[in-house]
């Protein structure tokens, strides 16, 4: 008796592989013989219904041939496959991968941010934790994730993760912008890597324009306003200023990418942080001496080549050592476009939160390890 089932179960799968082998099957005979397979004791999964969460309810399975559809519990299929969507939390972040990945920032510094935050008076109301909050804040500004994968990853409506994201993102910039400070100048000279201190002791900030695309306007002075010639585009414009040891001590406002940096450097007020006999280093583009010079401040720059035929030895040598430590600068640059909300396009929307967005990044720039390592050290 024993042999005869297992010769009819046999007998079963055969005929189900002759099934799924007809020529000419429709799908709901295809549906047929694959819901007759898992019946006779496969245990086989498809790999695709478990890649993507928000999948699956769509691929468990079919109410009709139309386009309305329902999920299947998988289990009375056989499939050994979830399709209950987890809920991603704070707590989810358990290596450094996963933190610099979806943060920007180690998974120690990450753990310490939210304490912190959740330390300080919540003014706002919403009943998400308020570690949650600040993942949600971190992974828009890293990844610059649609509002509606966000709210499928937390589990919320697309309107509520909006207003967490704008609400969050404005406290946290009231309380970051603490970590963008001027240093003393006897702090900067203490600090100050061995490259600096054997050809530019006096150096006190090395400055730099960024820019980050944002959508054409309709509207044409907004348009013409923000149209920058250099990239060809329009563009919200800031200036950065590092300390020697790499250390974000200034960041502006967006400006339209029309302004030159002179005039950023003149309206953004970082002028009003220098004292007599400081010295700032940057780019060929930055001829700032006249707003300098009454200050006592010297500006060292890239030696130009207008009015002569070639550059000196001597000229060419300065400008070589400019640019050796110049180039940090353009690395403190490159740590705020990890954070891919400035180095995508910004929608003419959210033009307005561009400052916010730059406070919010230096400040976690700032929380990373130093950006320039002292051979000395």
């Amino acid at each position: 008796m024993k042999h005869q089932k297992l010769a009819a179960t046999a007998a079963d799968e055969v005929e189900t592989i002759n099934i799924q082998t007809e020529p000419n099957m429709t799908s709901s005979s295809m549906q047929t013989s694959i819901t007759e397979s898992r019946t006779a004791g496969t245990q086989w999964t498809d790999p695709t219904l478990c890649e993507h969460e928000y999948a699956r309810p769509f691929l468990a399975g079919s109410r009709n041939s139309g386009t309305q559809t329902t999920v299947i519990k998988m289990e009375e299929k056989g499939v050994n496959c979830c399709t209950l969507h987890v809920r991603l939390s704070a707590a989810d972040i358990t290596t450094n991968s996963l933190a610099l990945l979806y943060t920007g920032l180690p998974l120690k510094t990450f753990r310490t941010l939210l304490r912190v935050m959740e330390s300080l008076d919540n003014p706002l109301t919403f009943t998400m934790p308020v570690s949650d909050q600040v993942l949600l804040v971190l992974m828009k500004l890293r990844l610059n994730l649609l509002f509606a994968d966000i709210a499928n990853r937390f589990g919320i409506s697309e309107s509520h993760a909006c207003n967490i994201f704008n609400q969050r993102l404005s406290f946290m910039a009231s309380k970051l912008k603490n970590l963008i400070v001027w240093l003393p100048r006897e702090t900067i000279r203490a600090t100050m890597p061995k490259s600096f201190r054997e050809n530019f002791p006096k150096t006190t900030v090395i400055i730099d324009c960024a820019e980050t695309f944002i959508q054409r306007a309709k509207n044409l002075k907004t348009r013409g306003e923000t149209y920058s010639h250099y990239k060809s585009n329009n563009t919200g414009k800031y200036l950065v200023g590092i300390a020697p040891h790499g250390q974000i001590m200034f960041i502006s406002k967006g400006f339209g990418g029309r302004s030159s940096d002179k005039a950023i450097v003149e309206e953004s007020g970082i002028l009003n942080y220098l004292l007599p006999g400081d010295e700032i280093m940057a780019d060929r583009g930055f001829t700032i001496d006249d707003l300098l010079f009454p200050l006592k401040v010297k500006l060292n720059i890239p030696a130009f080549t207008k009015g002569k035929d070639q550059l000196s030895e001597e000229d060419v040598t300065e400008t070589r050592r400019i640019a050796t430590v110049r180039i940090h600068v353009e690395r403190a640059i490159r740590r705020l476009k990890v954070f891919r909300i400035l180095s995508q396009i910004v929608p003419v929307t959210s033009v307005k939160k561009l400052s916010k967005y730059l406070i919010v990044c230096a400040a976690l720039v700032n929380l990373r390890s130093d950006l320039i390592k002292d051979d000395d050290e």
